[in-house]
């Protein structure tokens, strides 16, 4: 692995040129409060095998190309800078988060945007970044800011576990990274390149439009302690909500087996109704049982426009509702609970009630009444809800509950990105707490949220908030005194 281990070196150590790449839909969301705070980001990794005594965590950024200030120094030369900053704390076993001084990496990269006209800019269009990190196995918070200051609100804060896959010298999986592409390359100075291959990470896992081919890579480690000649590796989709596999979508194939063998492959997912769904790798026994497999959560949205009746009811064998299952309507149903008004709500539980006609006929007039602009295709608001919804589930969520379902998911689906957001969580005399602030809240105005774990166990729950119909206490800052 000497070979695999320098050129990770050399990539890591130089400064990464930025490059472009098209994606139709997608969308990340951000904290305000600096220049930067407009730029819509997404953010995935993934953790790999690299030597008997460390892991190698990717990390992979997608922003969203219009939402970037560019200036114009010069005719014809569009430019913008974005400072990424990155910082991995170690978990301490049995603690629920890091401690400041546990920062064992930081990583600093000034990334710069150069456009001959912003004017061709296309709607989605997204520009990528990846990097890497050399860390022991064990667990971390990584926090990444969009500041070139060490202090500040991260963007993104999340666990990251990196598994013993050497040392062990078990069969296993790595994490799976979902890409746009795929394809044979032999530029080693890309930041995409990776045993021969260039891959171009999709960080919001969201596929569908025009993105019709998802594509993966994983990397299987020690397959000869399930036989020592070759091994079966299966491939398949499904959805969320079912272990089994799609028709027509899972793969058989027999591998030779190696200390570590590169998985790659695709699936067409162009044909698939908007959803979520799960990719599943999973390594077979001789006895062609199930001996480890690795899951990976994506959404699929395939939007369609709903043709509206003079009553407004729309024809419900059209548009994203006609093709999709009762269980994801009902899941859908489920989620829309956050946005529903009160007369909605009672429509809600009558919906639910009845069959698959009437619940398909809530949810089209439920999304046409917040339907700016019915003239075009597919439903902005409706859009706009389900990235929250991602974004709540990737950030929020626990063991024991979907990130939606919590406070500060239902707060952001709600009421969308805080202009600041400050976080006090290592005082000693205080629990910890966050207050999200925001500039205008429509009806509202200026608002605050406060959030705080008050048994320790690292669920932050709403304790005070100054907008109508939330839980107000005035004393909540005694509620937070240990």
């Amino acid at each position: 692995m000497s070979m695999r281990r320098d050129h990770i070196r050399n990539q890591m150590t130089r400064v990464f040129r930025f490059l472009p790449w098209v994606l139709l839909f997608g969308g990340g969301i951000l904290s305000a409060g600096s220049a930067v705070a407009q730029v819509q980001l997404d953010v995935d990794h993934a953790t790999f095998a690299y030597d008997e005594e460390t892991g190698l965590v990717e990390f992979y950024f997608s922003f969203s190309a219009s939402s970037i200030a560019f200036t114009q120094p010069q005719p014809g030369r569009f430019e913008a800078t974005v400072p990424i900053l990155m910082r991995a704390s170690k978990v301490s076993v049995g603690a629920v988060v890091a401690a400041p001084e546990n920062v064992v990496w930081t990583d600093t990269t000034q990334l710069r945007f150069v456009l001959a006209d912003t004017a061709g800019i296309l709607d989605g269009q997204r520009f990528v970044h990846q990097t890497r990190a050399l860390l022991p196995p064990g667990s971390y918070e990584v926090a990444i800011f969009l500041e070139e200051e060490t202090e500040g609100i991260p963007r993104f804060q999340r666990r990251v576990d990196v598994p013993d896959y050497m040392a062990r010298a078990l069969v296993g999986i790595s994490d799976v990274t979902l890409a746009t592409n795929i394809e044979p390359s032999e530029d080693r100075s890309s930041m995409f390149y990776r045993n021969g291959l260039s891959v171009q990470p999709n960080a919001n896992q969201l596929f569908g439009g025009r993105v019709r081919q998802l594509f993966y890579y994983a990397e299987a480690y020690h397959t000869q302690q399930v036989d020592p000649s070759q091994y079966t590796l299966i491939a398949y989709l499904s959805d969320a909500g079912s272990a089994a596999a799609l028709p027509g979508l899972l793969r058989r194939s027999q591998r030779v087996s190696r200390d570590i063998d590169v998985l790659v492959g695709s699936f067409d997912i162009g044909d698939l109704r908007s959803g979520s769904y799960f990719l599943t790798l999973a390594i077979l026994n001789a006895d062609q049982e199930v001996a480890v497999e690795q899951r990976r959560r994506f959404f699929v949205y395939n939007p369609q426009p709903v043709a509206l009746t003079a009553e407004g009811a729309g024809d419900l064998d059209e548009g994203p509702f006609g093709r999709m299952s009762e269980e994801a309507i009902d899941e859908e149903l489920t989620y829309v609970q956050l946005l529903a008004s009160d007369q909605e709500r009672r429509g809600l539980r009558l919906a639910r009630e009845g069959d698959l006609a009437e619940k398909r006929a809530f949810l089209v007039a439920f999304w046409q009444r917040r339907d700016a602009e019915p003239q075009l295709p597919g439903n902005a608001e409706r859009d706009a809800f389900f990235r929250g919804v991602r974004y709540a589930n990737d950030r929020y969520s626990t063991m024991r509950v979907d990130g939606w379902e919590t406070d500060r998911g239902r707060v952001i689906i709600r009421y969308g990105v805080p202009s600041q957001i400050e976080p006090r969580l290592f005082n000693r005399d205080l629990a910890p707490h966050e207050i999200w602030e925001y500039n205008n809240i429509p009806g509202e105005g200026q608002a605050i949220f406060v959030f705080a774990d008050l048994d320790g166990f690292g669920e932050f729950r709403l304790i005070h908030s100054s907008v109508t119909g939330e839980i107000k206490s005035m004393n909540w800052q005694s509620e937070i005194v240990r």
